[in-house]
């Protein structure tokens, strides 16, 4: 049986907490983070089920979301 890991990427914008799945993970080597790293600010933007986040030093990627959640 074949096993696939993907990135998850959790944002709070406003009072809900959005969960994405990234690319998958192949390799260790893989720059999985998109060189984002946990606790930074960044730019966010939701556009139907795709949450779309800023690299910090510039583009951006899409992520599906697989969960929203209010912050308590």
């Amino acid at each position: 049986m074949a096993r696939h890991r993907f990135a998850i990427f959790t944002i709070q914008i406003g009072d809900v907490i959005y969960t994405g799945s990234g690319k998958r993970i192949k390799h260790s080597s893989d720059d999985f983070q998109e060189g984002l790293n946990a606790g930074d600010a960044i730019q966010a933007a939701i556009n139907g089920d795709d949450l779309i986040l800023r690299k910090p030093h510039g583009g951006e990627f899409k992520t599906k979301i697989v969960k929203r959640v209010r912050a308590q």
